[in-house]
């Protein structure tokens, strides 16, 4: 909860200091929110990773596309998780080096069991080769007063096809035997397979948590429950616009937010208007990855006069999309023609499609399905909403094609 309360008083230096040190804490664009209350708009799925914890015998696989907050949600549901049980929670951050053996040694590292008065390191009891059962046999020392929990992030990185094996084989043990500990594996996936490829045998004991884009409900909340307190409020079509331009992400909500908050403090001004967002949208920029702006600019560079490039993308990014991401060439016409001012169909611009998905132009796109019926997604979701704002910023589109062209169900949020 916010240190500030609203009031009629102007603010002197130290308040406004105060106020922009606040907003840099509780907006997150470059780390996992480590705080329950602050995870806003996601109290389902916390809610489904807690009870897969309790339930005897149950493991978690999370997954789904890159920067809709999985390690967040890894990292912060174990909070006040149990009245009557210590949780022991480990974290371990999987490479693509790793394997069944590295990865639960650097587990076994940090876990500390305390035998008949005596202090032992997990690494201590370990006989040899780390396998399934040795793995049961270690954790068993935790005792049913503990509620341990170990979490393997980025786990959809591991190439090693064995490790995958012998990950299943220990969740079917740890699942039949009385060990109190849970697995979680997270990962970059469409489907539960690409993380645990076994799976079907242990389908009874994995629960499957597919973490979805942000809804705009939930992207408004980010912004609004940090600002809440405060004496920042910000209007109705600023937050519209914040939700629309994230796409669903929960990165840029922060990373806009963020930006918004700072300007609007540095300008002394306490409202977060349209323009405000509109002119932290270049600052925004500065929170991504720069291989992220260097794919950009590889798929757009201009190789010849009358390159169309960042046009086709600018539409791919405004096109109306599935569940999934995906959508097709014809839904990219509309939005194309509309930043062209002429009729563009298909045949003017499948070339540029199908160059996008290829090494020369970065594989910014990927494509599926069958000829005459592609389907086109964005390889790095994370990219999508920074291609809108960067086409804004470049004069690509205009504000009033972005709102033509912005998602039905995000303006009736202030309906």
């Amino acid at each position: 909860m916010s240190k500030f309360k609203r009031s009629n008083h102007p603010m002197d230096e130290e308040a406004w200091g105060a106020l922009r040190s606040e907003m840099l804490q509780v907006f997150t664009p470059g780390a996992p929110i480590d705080e329950l209350a602050l995870f806003a708009g996601r109290q389902k799925l916390v809610q489904k990773v807690r009870d897969a914890v309790i339930s005897k015998g149950r493991h978690a696989a999370i997954f789904g596309e890159r920067g809709v907050g999985k390690t967040s949600l890894s990292s912060i549901f174990h909070f006040d998780l149990s009245k009557t049980r210590k949780v022991v929670y480990v974290y371990i951050q999987c490479g693509s080096e790793d394997d069944f053996q590295t990865i639960w040694q650097r587990a076994f590292r940090r876990i500390v069991f305390h035998i008949d008065g005596q202090e032992y390191g997990a690494s201590d009891l370990v006989k040899g080769e780390v396998t399934p059962d040795e793995v049961e046999v270690v954790l068993a020392n935790f005792g049913n007063a503990l509620l341990p929990i170990i979490v393997f992030d980025e786990f959809d990185r591991v190439r090693d096809d064995k490790t995958n094996i012998l990950m299943s084989e220990t969740i079917k043990q740890l699942s039949n035997s009385p060990t109190s500990c849970t697995l979680i594996f997270v990962g970059v996936a469409d489907d539960v397979t690409e993380i645990i490829s076994q799976h079907q045998s242990i389908s009874r004991a994995l629960v499957q948590i597919r973490m979805p884009r942000m809804y705009p409900d939930e992207l408004k909340e980010i912004v609004t429950s940090r600002l809440r307190g405060t004496p920042l409020t910000i209007t109705d079509n600023a937050l519209w616009r914040i939700t629309y331009l994230a796409s669903g992400l929960p990165f840029y909500s922060h990373a806009l937010g963020q930006a918004c908050a700072l300007l609007a403090i540095q300008n002394k001004n306490t409202v977060i208007t349209e323009e405000t967002v509109s002119a932290s949208i270049n600052e925004c920029f500065n929170d991504l990855d720069q291989t992220l702006i260097d794919s950009y600019v590889k798929a757009v560079t201009e190789t010849r006069k009358g390159n169309i490039f960042k046009h086709v993308l600018a539409a791919c990014a405004l096109a109306e999309q599935d569940d999934l991401g995906r959508f097709s060439a014809a839904s990219v016409e509309e939005p194309l023609s509309a930043i062209m001012q002429k009729p563009m169909r298909g045949p003017a611009f499948s070339f540029h499609l199908n160059e996008l998905c290829g090494a020369e132009r970065g594989a910014i796109l990927a494509k599926s399905g069958s000829r005459s019926h592609y389907r086109f997604r964005f390889v790095q979701p994370i990219i999508q909403p920074f291609i809108t704002m960067k086409s804004l910023s470049t004069g690509v589109i205009d504000n009033d094609l972005l709102t033509r062209f912005a998602i039905e169900r995000q303006r009736s949020l202030f309906a």
